[in-house]
């Protein structure tokens, strides 16, 4: 299956020799929605990727989201100008190195703290 080389492409940096992460995308697109059983949603690495998935969906005629849904992770500041609207997940890093660093230096005689929370951007789709 595909999804692992979109992925990896994505999180590592490396691309297959020759290939793009819209070509890797394209041909993720085609197997999930073309298979004996189908996908319905996709959560994607990060909004790169999801805005590839995005891509990729409007050049084989793929609504968003209603024959496929789809969600990045990071809140990219460009995410926001996709169309249609792309719904991510945005993290606060500086609550989770805060909690991290503070769980590191938890001794024992205090209550550990929360974990950082993450946020879900639904952004309005174009003409609502």
């Amino acid at each position: 299956m595909l999804v692992p080389a979109v992925e990896h492409e994505a999180h590592s940096g490396l691309r297959a020799p020759g290939l793009s992460r819209h070509i890797l995308a394209r041909a993720a697109v085609a197997e999930w929605t073309q298979g004996a059983t189908p996908v319905t949603a996709v959560a994607a690495l990060n909004d790169l990727t999801s805005l590839a998935v995005l891509a990729s969906c409007r050049i084989q005629h793929i609504a968003i989201p209603d024959d496929l849904a789809l969600i990045g992770v990071d809140d990219l500041p460009m995410s926001s100008l996709a169309v249609p609207a792309l719904t991510t997940i945005g993290m606060d890093l500086t609550a989770a190195a805060d909690n991290l660093a503070s769980r590191v230096l938890f001794d024992g005689r205090r209550s550990a703290p929360e974990c950082a929370e993450s946020t879900r951007r639904g952004r309005p789709s174009p003409g609502t």
